[in-house]
């Protein structure tokens, strides 16, 4: 499972679309950008469905849980290599960065993070970090 999530980092993980160039809830809707510095602020604007764009602040993002991602959305660092995602997890507390199921029509981008820390037992430590360009 992990494996075909770090695929879909890399598959999806592009500047070929904007949020302001390519909404993606069609022309009539506008979606919403936000820019985080905190965990629960990233946890909240991936709960609000309204928010279509994503920018983190640069630091460390330490997680106790994974993020969920169900929806449509951008999440990218304002700058490229200065955000890290770290779940911290280990064999007592094993769990993944990110679980992304958007549905088959949505789409994920995730831009210019570090994601580390994530651990599961069905994979090695070396298939637990990934860095999004």
């Amino acid at each position: 499972m992990v494996r075909l999530l770090v695929l879909s980092f890399v598959a999806l993980g592009t500047r070929a679309e904007s949020a302001t160039t390519q909404p993606f809830y069609g022309a009539n809707r506008r979606e919403l950008q936000t820019a985080v510095s905190t965990v629960v602020s990233l946890t909240s604007a991936l709960a609000n469905p309204d928010i279509g764009h994503i920018v983190m602040a640069p630091g460390t993002y330490v997680l106790s849980a994974e993020l969920s991602i169900t929806r449509s959305v951008i999440i990218e660092a304002a700058v490229a290599g200065s955000v890290v995602l770290d779940a911290q997890a280990n064999e007592p507390s094993p769990r993944r960065v990110l679980n992304i199921n958007p549905g088959s029509s949505a789409v994920v981008q995730v831009n210019g993070l570090n994601i580390t820390g994530g651990y599961t037992e069905e994979v090695s430590a070396a298939e637990t970090s990934a860095t999004i360009p």
